[in-house]
């Protein structure tokens, strides 16, 4: 094995752990929201990170692992949320920190096809993101919050 393979699993591993994070706490989001469109708006994200670990699994040739493993970190911190905005708050945070480490993995040397997978991957959580940060600063309080939940899948 060369040292860029080495470094692309290694790059790629890290991503579909932290995908699988988000995924838990999308999921922790969706099961705790108060507002029905909020928790299946929260459930489509879920599915969204989802998604991305077994594309990221698939890259490598790998079956996806089970997902029943979960982040005790990202649960206690959704556990911990006391209503809607916070958890709204959550995951603002945790797709921050994905989007990051998305970022930081696009400036290795992975090869072309590894950079068109996160570039796509990147692009769709950014927008989740820019998403979820306009739902905060459009409503203070998030009592119902009357999403459209159609426009929301990407």
């Amino acid at each position: 094995m060369t040292a860029g393979f080495d470094q692309t699993h290694s790059t790629m591993n890290n991503l579909i752990r932290s995908c699988r994070e988000a995924h838990d706490g999308f999921r922790c989001a969706s099961e705790t929201a108060m507002d029905s469109d909020l928790k299946r708006l929260f459930n489509i994200y879920a599915h969204q990170r989802t998604r991305f670990a077994e594309e990221l699994c698939g890259y490598l040739g790998e079956k996806s692992s089970d997902l029943s493993r979960k982040s005790e970190k990202i649960l206690r911190q959704f556990d911990e949320a006391t209503d809607d905005r916070q958890l709204l708050k959550n995951c603002v945070e945790t797709d921050r920190r994905l989007l990051e480490l998305y970022q930081q993995a696009m400036k290795t040397g992975i090869s072309t096809r590894a950079q068109f997978l996160l570039s796509a991957q990147f692009s769709l959580i950014q927008r989740v993101h820019e998403r979820m940060n306009g739902m905060l600063m459009d409503a203070p309080k998030i009592p119902r919050m009357n999403l459209s939940v159609e426009r929301a899948v990407l």
